[in-house]
């Protein structure tokens, strides 16, 4: 008789044990999960950013290039074919 109460009241302990370590586990998911990733945030919409035409040409420094006026817009101008393919033909 007193093993089994013995096993009984040892059964209630680990119970105790397991169920209060399951609400302690949840009450820290809980707080991890309401202060949310960083990562997770959607991400922000690109700005539209306008370069002046000294700003556009600065970006191809070494390389003879030039602004055209063509109709009602502007378009760069390569004199060397090849530096015409290594800028532009990535788009």
């Amino acid at each position: 008789m007193r093993a089994r109460r013995w096993k009984w009241a040892t059964l209630r302990i680990c119970a105790v044990v397991v169920l209060l370590s399951g609400i302690a586990a949840l009450i820290l998911h809980r707080t991890d999960v309401s202060q949310g990733p960083v990562a997770s945030a959607p991400p922000s919409p690109p700005t539209a950013r306008f370069l002046t035409d000294d700003q556009l040409l600065a970006l191809f420094p070494g390389t003879p290039v030039g602004l055209a006026k063509v109709g009602d817009r502007e378009v760069l101008v390569f004199p060397r074919p090849e530096d015409e393919q290594k800028f532009v033909g990535k788009f």
